[in-house]
């Protein structure tokens, strides 16, 4: 109910660059990812979700998205997110790539990062 009343509450603009933003991290981390199960236990994923960045004035939707997405791949039990005080790395530009060793230091399997902003 919440992700629906979100989701339309959102501007179109915002939710087109989400859905644009997701599919090319899916696309280039689809085969990346691998998990264990085990005697019918799921060993959840360490994945660290990163503050959207933002712009034109979507500050605070791109925090309510970045909230969401951690509650609901938390809640899934298939990952773990990871506490964003561990980060070492703050992802401020898609100009650069992430430091991966970075990421791996904290144990994160999974980094997902994306941008907000409105149009318009």
């Amino acid at each position: 109910m919440f992700i629906s009343t979100l989701i339309t509450h959102v501007p179109k603009a915002v939710r087109v660059a989400l859905v644009l933003c997701l599919a090319v991290l899916g696309s280039q981390a689809a085969n990346a990812v691998t998990g264990t199960v085990e005697n019918g236990k799921v060993d959840p994923i360490p994945i660290a979700i990163s503050n959207f960045l933002v712009g034109g004035g979507a500050e605070e939707a791109g925090g309510t998205i970045t909230g969401v997405i951690t509650n609901n791949l938390g809640r899934s039990g298939y990952f773990t997110p990871l506490d964003p005080a561990s980060f070492i790395e703050q992802i401020s530009s898609f100009d650069q790539p992430p430091r991966f060793a970075d990421w791996r230091q904290i144990q994160a399997k999974v980094l997902v990062t994306g941008q907000v902003y409105l149009e318009g």
